[in-house]
């Protein structure tokens, strides 16, 4: 989690490419190399990971600041994801 100067929670989407095999939870095996990947995580693994990313924010009094989004690519920020979800009122 990050905080701000004042110690507030930072607002922030987790995005993962599909694409991605390095970061992404139950990314496609259609690319995936074993040379340069040691393997896929399972997206139980990742629920369980994210539960705990949730509980801090919880903790810190922001619930809504963060979330998990999946889109088509991968390795690459979707910057108009990420605009939406800032811009949404309950920031």
């Amino acid at each position: 989690m990050r905080l701000g100067r004042a110690g507030r929670a930072q607002t922030g989407p987790i995005q993962h490419g599909k694409l991605d095999y390095c970061f992404c939870p139950d990314a496609s095996t259609a690319e995936f190399d074993p040379a340069w990947n040691t393997g896929i995580m399972p997206r139980a693994e990742y629920d369980s990971l994210f539960n705990e990313v949730q509980r801090a924010y919880r903790l810190a009094g922001a619930p809504t600041h963060v979330e998990t989004y999946f889109h088509e690519r991968g390795h690459y920020m979707d910057n108009h994801a990420a605009f939406d979800f800032l811009a949404r009122p309950s920031r």
